[in-house]
């Protein structure tokens, strides 16, 4: 049987006791206001009996006062977990060190994925994102897309629009590059042929001589 939330939090300790003295220790138990839990018969009619730690160290003194034999079987909770972790200090401290690297990954980018690119690569926009201070690795404390999607627009003249959404450590970054303006018209002269007779009645000159 799993112990009891207050039992694991307070720590517990289970006894066993003989057949001959099992009466015996639950007179004491009831006498004493002594609370257990997970009653079990063990071997050749004896009993266990799980208690907190202070009902235990109360139990196993009375039963010394009386000579009735009694050994422990286990122990547990938070209390004695504490204890062997302070007697193996390397563990603990590889925990409290587990405890911080989770800690400290929920608040950092552990990925970049660029979407919508076509003639610009993933490489060169993240590298653009990373000349804004937005890479794997930057903190996402204070992180404001507006402005980094400023940035980036600002540094390249490729994109024409770039969204970055954040879920969880993952950075989305979805972008829209600018189409190529059409090559300009010559400026040679050039001969302009009429579909049908007409009179020309006004010119506007930009250049040259009518």
């Amino acid at each position: 049987m799993i112990p009891s939330i207050p039992y694991l939090i307070t720590g517990y300790r289970t006894l066993t006791v003989c057949r001959e003295h099992a009466a015996e220790v639950l007179n004491l138990c009831r006498a004493y206001g002594l609370i257990y839990e997970d009653f079990r018969h063990g071997k050749e009619g004896g009993i266990s009996l799980r208690f907190p730690i202070p009902a235990a160290t109360r139990l196993e003194a009375l039963c010394r006062d009386r000579d009735i034999p009694m050994t422990v079987s286990g122990d547990g909770g938070l209390p004695i977990l504490m204890r062997r972790l302070v007697r193996r200090a390397g563990l603990l401290v590889g925990i409290l060190l587990g405890l911080l690297l989770v800690t400290v990954s929920h608040s950092v980018v552990w990925d970049i994925r660029v979407s919508g690119n076509q003639s610009v690569s993933d490489h060169a926009i993240q590298e653009t994102l990373a000349a804004c201070g937005f890479s794997v690795g930057t903190s996402l404390r204070g992180f404001e897309a507006d402005k980094l999607e400023n940035d980036v627009l600002i540094r390249d003249g490729r994109l024409a629009w770039i969204s970055v959404n954040r879920k969880g450590t993952v950075a989305y970054v979805e972008v829209r590059e600018k189409i190529p303006r059409p090559e300009a018209e010559s400026d040679s002269p050039c001969d302009i042929v009429a579909a049908v007779g007409g009179v020309i009645q006004w010119v506007e000159l930009e250049e040259g001589n009518v």
